[in-house]
């Protein structure tokens, strides 16, 4: 079967808006999936049968084969059914895309792409609120929240500051200063702001406004290889200290069984859980109660099948989460302390990686990177097949390693 780019560009057009997050008008089920996750499904499956059809595929970072296996034998272990194998076949999908992605195009070409397919659906979005104002928004603490066709207004945000992020990239790879001085780039980071303004996602504000910042200081500061390996560093840390964190070594909480836990950086100082800590806290006593320290529950089982037993008396009323709200509890609830450390040890060779790279997939990788292991700390990204940001890193580990002649320029 010929791979044909033209052809895999309209994929990526479906996928895009899909692998952001939850659309309002996708959340309907068929035989307990979603329409938005089969749609997933359906574009890596796609992934899947042309990875293993064209021999001329790139081949897979060790690292992601290593994270594979360590799943499968999460699966394989807990023998929970079907469901695990199909989670875990989501997951193969996931990497089969990133793969088709380095083979299809390169760096700068799948910016341009993205950027564009964000531009669209942008305007999609603006028209959905002037259409339907009343599915578009909510109340956040007496204040208006857009989030247009998205089910949450964070998500509206990440999508926001993703098409921000690409859009500033392309410009600047296009036509350097030149290039972000257009008024097109202009007219379209007036349109980003002003919507991320109305979502009121306060994170993909500062997000935005980072990846400026690490734009200039990378490529225009004489002092770049310096600052390269200053902000390498600062993501290894990272890496490192958030799952410490997570697990109670560094830092103490407080309020645990209420949805006003709080975590102690200093004695004046208190950062708000609203629940979060109170999850996180129930499901490594779990583990500990019943002996699931090293290898977990199994891959994807306990907020399956076994949160609303769990989880159904942790203090926080009638709400029971099916999700931790940290990637490293959720790895932790699934492989045990195994997974935790072969997937820190994974985020740390992956920051190691990136002292190879140019000047401008520095800066598109290590944004990306560190919002991603930044953004696990309140959210579960790491076992998200579908989400893009797990995608995206998978498709850093293999571009690194399978990086083509024809890459962006220094």
């Amino acid at each position: 079967m010929r791979l044909n780019v033209t052809s895999f560009e309209k994929i990526v057009w479906l996928w895009f808006p899909c692998a952001v997050g939850s659309i309002d008008f996708l959340g309907n089920q068929v035989a307990g999936v979603s329409i938005q996750q089969l749609l997933s499904l359906l574009c890596y499956l796609a992934a899947i049968i042309l990875w293993f059809d064209d021999y001329k595929l790139n081949k897979v970072n060790p690292l992601i084969i290593l994270w594979l296996s360590c799943v499968l034998v999460s699966v394989v272990l807990s023998s929970n059914g079907v469901y695990q194998f199909i989670q875990f076949f989501a997951l193969l999908g996931a990497v089969a895309w990133s793969l088709l992605l380095i083979r299809l195009f390169t760096l700068d070409e799948l910016v341009h792409l993205l950027a564009r397919v964000s531009k669209f659906y942008a305007l999609i979005s603006v028209v959905y609120i002037l259409l339907l104002p009343s599915h578009s928004y909510g109340y956040v603490n007496d204040g208006l929240a857009f989030s247009s066709f998205f089910e949450q207004k964070n998500t509206y945000g990440r999508f926001l500051f993703l098409a921000f992020f690409f859009n500033l990239l392309s410009s600047f790879w296009s036509g350097g200063r030149q290039g972000v001085l257009s008024f097109s780039f202009w007219g379209w980071t007036v349109l980003f702001l002003a919507l991320l303004i109305l979502s009121a996602s306060k994170s993909a504000i500062v997000l935005s406004v980072f990846s400026v910042i690490v734009l200039v200081c990378v490529t225009q500061l004489s002092n770049g290889q310096f600052i390269k390996n200053a902000l390498i560093t600062l993501l290894s840390f990272t890496a490192i200290i958030i799952p410490l964190i997570t697990f109670g070594f560094l830092f103490e909480y407080s309020g645990i069984g209420t949805a006003l836990d709080c975590l102690h950086i200093y004695d004046s100082f208190c950062v708000p859980g609203t629940g979060r800590f109170t999850i996180w806290n129930a499901v490594i006593q779990d583990a500990f109660s019943d002996e699931r320290l090293l290898w977990g529950y199994g891959y994807a089982v306990y907020f399956k099948e076994l949160s609303e037993v769990y989880l159904s008396n942790i203090g926080l009323g009638g709400f029971i989460p099916h999700d931790p709200h940290n990637g490293f509890v959720d790895i932790f609830a699934s492989m045990g302390a195994v997974g935790v450390t072969v997937y820190t040890i994974l985020l740390l060779l992956a920051a190691r990686g990136l002292r190879g790279l140019s000047q401008n997939e520095f800066v598109f990788f290590f944004v990306f990177v560190l919002v991603y292991v930044t953004s696990n700390f309140t959210e579960s990204y790491f076992l998200k097949s579908t989400n893009i940001y797990p995608v995206l890193f998978y498709f850093y580990l293999n571009y690194y390693r399978n990086r083509k002649s024809r890459s962006v320029t220094p």
